[in-house]
């Protein structure tokens, strides 16, 4: 799974966005054949290549979270270019639990040539050990920075939803409720 966000509004952000839905749409059938070659960070060093010059030339940079589940093993895989780490949600002792997932902080794309940074450091992954019961939340800051009518940011409400959520119906319920709240 994947989420990323463009810093800013307008087209050249739409313009880096299409860039990077077409980069992945071209990986998908290579990652589907070689799933084992491909972990998160491998996938965020060749975006980082493929979409550089664009970055450049927009004067951008994208944050960007890639999770991986093995769902045999309960092993998770994740890389993140600067974006909202994925919040893991868990039953401890019969109270939810919501906390972020860690990983190796790590800039978003296109952030050193904004930067003019000499360095630039491979991605690299963060394995973490899952529970059967744990759900996993991968979100875009515009949801937690989203206000309601009274203009009071949603981030601590976020939380609070993620804790009463019942985790027996899909995601994509789960999602409605999110967003309805």
């Amino acid at each position: 799974a994947m989420v990323g966000d463009v810093t800013g509004h307008g087209i050249p952000q739409g313009l880096v966005t299409m860039a990077a839905f077409g980069a992945l749409q071209t990986l998908r059938p290579l990652v589907q054949q070689n799933s084992k070659s491909f972990t998160p960070a491998a996938i965020l060093n060749i975006l980082r290549s493929t979409l550089v010059t664009i970055l450049h030339e927009c004067q951008l940079a994208m944050t960007v979270s890639i999770v991986k589940i093995d769902v045999h093993s309960r092993k998770l895989t994740m890389s993140s270019a600067g974006h909202p780490l994925p919040l893991l949600v868990r039953n401890e002792d019969g109270v939810m639990h919501v906390s972020p997932l860690t990983a190796k902080a790590q800039s978003p794309l296109g952030f050193e040539m904004l930067t003019k940074s000499v360095v630039i450091p491979p991605f690299v992954d963060t394995v973490h050990e899952l529970e059967a019961e744990d759900t996993i939340c991968i979100f875009s800051d515009g949801l937690t920075e989203a206000r309601d009518n009274r203009q009071k940011s949603f981030q601590k409400n976020f939380i609070k939803t993620l804790r009463r959520l019942d985790r027996r119906y899909p995601p994509s319920v789960m999602m409605d409720h999110i967003l309805q709240a």
